[in-house]
């Protein structure tokens, strides 16, 4: 951390978090999902992010994981995993809508930018290292250490049926974009 990165290899940080949570196939039937954060300080006591750090937000699709927590942590399935800007959350792949780079400050998100393309790259001893492109600029991410992704599996079952009455309701349609003739 004491050398500067020469600008031609973009952004290099080194990340000393990573945390986030697993769903198992909650909302990816066949597929884990694995929702993830880079981070350098991390988030406080209350889940939200803190100022002056930075983020890189994933949402893995991987191998379903069957085993126990350990201390009541996942571990990140080893693998490739590539962007996936149609989000069909098919193991191997990261869904595009709740990925990007984060940076704030010390009031607020100054910079949040989705990824142009990206890759992870997760050995068989956690360790990791995210490629992608951002606003036309290489970031590479790296982490080695132990990481905290929560098991949220227990949580989601035997979820029962919750009416709500909604203030505002609000959808997007994207005609054929993602579906070409669909």
């Amino acid at each position: 951390k004491t050398q500067e990165p020469d600008p031609a290899d973009g952004v290099v940080f080194e990340a000393e978090i990573l945390t986030g949570e697993y769903y198992g196939e909650y909302y990816t039937p066949n597929a884990g999902n694995y929702y993830i954060f880079f981070s350098d300080y991390g988030f406080n006591e209350d889940g939200n992010l803190l100022t002056n750090s930075i983020y890189y937000q994933l949402d893995v699709y991987g191998a379903l994981y069957e085993g126990e927590a350990v201390n009541g942590y996942i571990p990140l399935p080893e693998g490739t995993y590539t962007l996936d800007v149609n989000d069909t959350m098919a193991v191997g792949t990261i869904g595009a809508t709740y990925s990007c780079y984060m940076k704030t400050n010390s009031s607020e998100i100054e910079v949040e930018d989705s990824f142009d393309a990206a890759e992870l790259v997760v050995a068989a001893d956690g360790s990791c290292v995210l490629t992608a492109m951002v606003g036309g600029v290489k970031h590479t991410v790296t982490f080695s250490g132990e990481s905290t992704i929560s098991d949220k599996r227990e949580v989601n079952q035997g979820a029962e049926n919750v009416e709500m009455a909604a203030g505002a309701a609000y959808a997007y349609y994207y005609g054929d974009q993602y579906t070409p003739g669909t």
